[in-house]
């Protein structure tokens, strides 16, 4: 599977994960006109993106900033982030993801559906290509 393929799968998982934990649709997790930016990346960015992916997945859980491929991209530049201008800049209240962590109803049933067992587990689903 190609990087970007890995990286789309990785945020579709999560997206699906979402879903089955708070009732939120897919979509407004994650959608088709974010996997058409992230096919737009430059191939090499997108390796360094999947790298730090899978480090970050053993140290982090919840909807971490470190374990969101458009947050590893832009850093910082939230404004600059084609998620944000997609979904509403995370930060902002009105955004789909606040939305969404408004719909787990605590930041502890974050980290319970999204714990390291998850992201080890969907780290090795995408490389192993399922």
């Amino acid at each position: 599977m190609k990087v970007k393929e890995k990286l789309i799968k990785f945020m579709d998982l999560k997206a699906e994960r979402i879903k089955e934990c708070a009732g939120v649709r897919k979509e407004r997790y994650f959608d088709e006109t974010d996997m058409k930016n992230i096919r737009e990346w430059n191939e090499k960015e997108c390796n360094e993106i999947w790298e730090e992916l899978k480090k970050n997945s053993e140290k982090y859980e919840g909807l971490h900033i470190f374990l969101c491929p458009f947050c590893i991209k832009h850093k910082d530049e939230c404004y600059s982030c084609e998620y944000g201008d997609n979904h509403g800049v995370c930060i902002f209240p009105e955004s789909d993801f606040n939305s969404i962590c408004y719909a787990f109803g605590s930041y502890s049933n974050i980290k319970k559906c999204f714990n390291k067992a998850f992201y080890k587990d969907i780290v090795e689903k995408v490389e192993e290509g399922k």
